[in-house]
């Protein structure tokens, strides 16, 4: 077996929170919603092109263990555009944090989503207008 790359991330959240998250990913990210089989869960699948990226599905309280993601700390996508992303995040209140990766041009743009997963944007100067 060899694994390609990533399929995508799952997100469990109530659903109060999860269209919150939903609409967080649409609005911030760019991604836009999108077909998702019937499964016997609610949820939402987030599209990037033809890929369904982040898939987002409904949990109660009391079935999601604080600890299930173990030592997972962030999920990174390498971006284009670094200007039009900062405004999108100043635009709309997303505190970040801006780190230069040591010995290179590259540039993160670090912060939370609505849930509380890390997320970092990854720019290279290769890639992006920065």
């Amino acid at each position: 077996m060899t694994i390609q790359k990533i399929d995508h991330i799952n997100i469990i959240a109530p659903q109060p929170l999860l269209k919150i998250v939903r609409d967080f990913y649409v609005k911030v990210l760019g991604f836009e919603e999108g077909f998702r089989p019937d499964f016997s869960i609610p949820g939402y699948w987030l599209y990037q092109g033809k890929q369904a990226i982040i898939h987002l599905a409904e949990s109660d309280e009391e079935s999601r263990v604080p600890s299930q993601n173990g030592y997972l700390d962030h999920i990174s996508f390498l971006c284009d555009d670094f200007d039009s992303v900062l405004n999108t995040l100043n635009k709309n209140n997303i505190s970040f944090d801006k780190v230069t990766v040591p010995g290179t041009k590259a540039c993160q743009l670090i912060f939370h989503d609505p849930s509380g997963l890390k997320f970092e944007l990854l720019f290279h100067p290769d890639n992006s207008n920065k």
